[in-house]
């Protein structure tokens, strides 16, 4: 499933399947910035994001440029929160 696409977005993202069966701490949220990278961020690192944005700037590949980039993301994220909530029960 697809949080955003460049159409509407700097960043394409989608929950990575083929992880389904091990439970929600191994799921991978991919995000590509652009066409030639892909960044995976695993359940416990998506976590600390949302608890610290910031962390985003560090992670050069991801090229956050802005707190709008990162707030954008965080919502992505959040986004596959809810469906992970809703596929493995809430925490």
């Amino acid at each position: 499933m697809a949080y955003s696409r460049w159409i509407n977005s700097d960043f394409y993202t989608y929950w990575l399947s083929g992880q389904q069966e091990q439970g929600k701490e191994k799921q991978v949220f991919m995000v590509h910035p652009d066409l030639t990278n892909n960044v995976e961020i695993t359940f416990p690192e998506a976590k600390k994001i949302l608890e610290d944005p910031s962390l985003l700037f560090d992670n050069e590949e991801l090229q956050i440029t802005s707190t709008a980039d990162a707030l954008e993301l965080c919502g992505y994220i959040e986004e596959w929160f809810e469906d992970l909530d809703n596929e493995y029960g809430e925490e």
